[in-house]
């Protein structure tokens, strides 16, 4: 699994297994960030369904057992700019309407790796360069990524000689799928350790409706 689902908006907040009294994580830490957009919970439960079919079909493959989700962006820094970072992400999620996502379909790039492609990505593309955006000015171990953006919903990865018979199960297969963004997850690991999320980044009606109840 990619990550723990864990719901909080405060970016300070650790979840419950990510120990930040680790001699390891320090002020001084480096740290790989990972931000991603969730599926809607049927559409969620659809791509699940989808990898267990080519599991059954193909045997174990990279990204199995990952959490559908769409990458916005990564990046390498330390603690300390990590937390201007998050500010500023934070920020610009208050300004964001929630959007629709429609997936539509199958692709494959590289005859490696199959995804569902969103066929409205215009949005997405846009919301994506505006969190880049915010890592302008800080110092990063690595730049953020990817440079290219194509949003898309990863099925199977890095499938090498798997993909031919995989890509049969796609290829002519029609997908559909329909669901609302409502908030940027924010996830981060210390180098060789799996992700954790450590913060949900509500958009603006969200956030507003929050403050009311």
């Amino acid at each position: 699994m990619l990550f723990k689902h864990i719901k909080n908006t405060n970016y300070m907040l650790k979840s419950t297994k990510f120990n930040t009294m680790s001699p390891f994580a320090t002020y001084r830490s480096v740290w790989e960030y990972l931000f991603v957009l969730n599926l809607g919970s049927k559409a969620e439960q659809e791509i699940v369904a989808l990898k267990k079919e080519l599991q059954s079909k193909i045997g174990l493959f990279p990204s199995a057992h990952s959490v559908p989700h769409i990458t916005i962006g990564n990046v390498i820094l330390q603690q300390k700019h990590a937390e201007i970072l998050l500010q500023r992400l934070d920020r610009l999620c208050r300004k964001t309407e929630p959007f629709p996502v429609h997936l539509n379909n199958f692709e494959q790039f590289t005859q490696r790796n199959i995804f569902a492609n969103p066929a409205n990505s215009t949005v997405i593309v846009e919301f994506m360069k505006k969190c880049e955006q915010a890592s302008q000015g800080l110092e990063l171990k690595a730049a953020w990524a990817p440079k290219q953006k194509k949003p898309h919903v990863t099925i199977a990865r890095g499938l090498g000689n798997q993909f031919e018979e995989a890509w049969e199960m796609f290829e002519s297969r029609s997908y559909v799928a329909d669901f609302q963004v409502n908030d940027l997850i924010v996830l981060r690991r210390l180098h060789g350790q799996p992700y954790e999320q450590v913060a949900q980044f509500l958009f603006k009606s969200e956030a507003v409706q929050m403050k009311l109840f």
